[in-house]
């Protein structure tokens, strides 16, 4: 397998309630970007009002953490949430407000399985070079699409594409060279192949369908997808618990989808699996993919790189954080504290342990299971 991934680009988390979502990762130490929230008008010539999704991001170094929450009457919105109006021409403002919609409707199902991590992104120097390859692997994907992000200083273009997860809950806004504003500040152009797809921390979901097991495997567990790697200090870091970079995600996997989810990732990261006792370890560039068996498809925990630990255990012993130290050189915060999603701390030296996939994913998996 050729390999075109060079790490993780983003994870994001679903929650009901964004304001205090930020505030969790607040208190567990993240600095969080102000949220903002895409506006468009219910008809032409109305003002512009918020709806689809409103998100957040934590920084970390060629990484983010992204908190992702619907807009509706039954989610509130923090108060110092940016409504970014886009300009769209009349006639595509139906299609763009039933997409809105539709995302909305994808984040409502997955906050039916409760708050958590649903959105995984890879990270690639060249998305073109990684479709073709996921094209020769037979793994469907949405095409190639340019985005422009913001990013210290201005806007910058860069490029993404999704997986095919076969229940697409939002469909393509319509054709065309008019940017799609995401509402974090991108704006995506749909073109490429013209096979759909939506930006990478956009908000779509496919069918969530409750916590099913082992029944698919083919993309339930959230959206997945490649966007082209963020160059190293494009965003200054600087968190109260030393947090410098996101190093690891974790899912669980039932025993019968698991052979297939592990071929699946395979073939995504473009290389094969270290297996060890019912798990498997996918090195992506400086970071890793790490899954497990478990009893639901789902993704359990994401991995932080810390300055120093120590530092990071007095931060969340002030902040009256719920944690444990499994092994030397980690230090886990369960899920119920971490909306959804356990968090494992780790100095960078820790990555070199004699048995990497079992230091990942066991602290983590015991976590979510001691935490109900």
């Amino acid at each position: 397998m050729r390999a075109v991934v060079d790490g993780l680009h983003h994870v994001g988390l679903v929650v009901p309630d964004l304001g205090a979502a930020i505030e969790t990762y607040r208190r567990l130490g993240f600095t969080v970007a102000p949220p903002v929230c895409p506006a468009l008008p219910p008809a032409p010539g109305a003002p512009p009002r918020p709806i689809g999704a409103a998100n957040s991001h934590v920084y970390l170094d060629r990484s983010f953490v992204e908190l992702v929450t619907v807009v509706d009457d039954h989610h509130p919105l923090p108060d110092d949430a940016e409504a970014r109006p886009i300009e769209v021409p009349d006639d595509r403002l139906p299609a763009l407000l039933a997409a809105a919609r539709a995302a909305a409707a994808g984040l409502t199902a997955w906050l039916g399985r409760g708050p958590g991590l649903r959105i995984l992104m890879l990270g690639a120097p060249d998305v073109h070079a990684a479709a073709a390859r996921l094209d020769a692997a037979g793994i469907g994907h949405g095409g190639v699409h340019p985005i422009q992000r913001r990013i210290p200083g201005g806007m910058a273009t860069s490029h993404f594409l999704e997986l095919d997860n076969g229940d697409r809950a939002v469909a393509d806004p319509g054709a065309g060279d008019h940017g799609d504003d995401r509402g974090d500040g991108e704006r995506t152009t749909r073109g490429g192949s013209g096979r759909g797809g939506s930006a990478p921390s956009g908000h779509s979901a496919s069918d969530p369908g409750g916590d099913r097991g082992g029944d698919r495997g083919d993309g339930a567990e959230g959206r997945i997808g490649i966007a082209e790697s963020i160059a190293a200090g494009e965003h200054p870091v600087g968190h109260p618990n030393g947090a410098t970079a996101l190093t690891g995600c974790t899912l669980r996997v039932p025993r019968d989808a698991f052979p297939g989810v592990v071929s699946r990732y395979e073939r995504l990261v473009g290389r094969p699996a270290e297996r060890a006792d019912g798990v498997a370890r996918l090195r992506a560039g400086d970071a890793t993919v790490t899954l497990l068996l478990g009893h639901s498809l789902m993704f359990s925990a994401v991995t932080v790189a810390v300055h120093d630990l120590r530092h990071t255990a007095r931060h969340l012993a002030a902040a009256h954080v719920p944690h444990t130290a499994p092994r030397p050189g980690e230090i886990v915060v369960p899920a119920a504290a971490a909306l959804g999603a356990a968090i494992v701390f780790r100095e960078p030296e820790a990555r070199t342990h004699p048995d990497p996939a079992a230091s990942e994913a066991r602290p983590a998996h015991d976590s979510l299971r001691r935490a109900g």
